[in-house]
């Protein structure tokens, strides 16, 4: 038999899910950097999830420095700093900070091979970019080897004795090294052996110098 259902059963209330306003916007990445003339896509997203009105407008506060379209791609234009903002409807925005300079497309350093003693234990690279003025572009510096070499800004300063390398990369991925050693000048040389014999016809044998003080190298 099919049960009859009473005819003042009360139905079971509905649950009716009603979106809410956009309370926050997150612009991804907050900071960045790009080259004049190159285009990047900024990633925004709106929240809580089922935020209603959720399309965004996008504007750059100068556009002599950067524009942005409506789908968030940016444009860098010319050298400067520039906010990037993303706003609904509600009047909720966030903003993302854009740096527009002319990156390098090949990086060099010189001297290309350092020598650092104690008395001359600091030097300081010179950059060369190409095209000309990128060498102005935000660069990030690393030495291989801290406890040999230290590197800030392009000044190198010796730690210990050894050979390491100190690269210069810009936001885009463009890099250069030079090898740095930290030595002394040698004061006096001699060879490991103090007698060698002589090998037999076509035999040949290794003559070892040896440095002083320790530490030491030439080139």
């Amino acid at each position: 038999t099919v049960p009859v259902r009473p005819v003042n059963a009360i139905p079971p209330p509905a649950i009716i899910s009603v979106p809410s306003e956009a309370k926050r916007i997150q612009i991804d990445p907050a900071e960045a950097y790009l080259g004049i003339g190159a285009s990047m896509e900024l990633d925004a997203y709106v929240f809580p999830g089922n935020a209603r009105n959720r399309e965004l407008i996008w504007e750059s506060r100068d556009e002599s420095i950067a524009r942005v379209d409506q789908n968030g791609v940016v444009t860098g234009v010319s050298e400067g700093d520039c906010y990037i903002r993303a706003m609904c409807a509600n009047g909720v925005y966030a903003t993302t900070l854009l740096h527009v300079s002319l990156l390098p497309m090949s990086l060099s350093l010189s001297p290309s091979v350092v020598v650092l003693t104690r008395e001359d234990k600091t030097r300081t690279l010179t950059v060369g970019a190409i095209p000309a003025g990128a060498e102005n572009a935000p660069l990030t510096w690393s030495s291989s080897d801290e406890a040999v070499v230290s590197v800030a800004g392009g000044v190198l300063t010796a730690k210990g004795y050894g050979q390491a390398q100190v690269s210069a990369e810009a936001v885009n991925g463009v890099r250069a090294e030079v090898t740095v050693y930290v030595s002394e000048p040698p004061t006096s040389v001699r060879f490991e052996s103090s007698a060698y014999t002589l090998p037999q016809d076509g035999d040949s044998i290794r003559l070892v110098p040896v440095f002083s003080p320790e530490g030491s190298i030439t080139r």
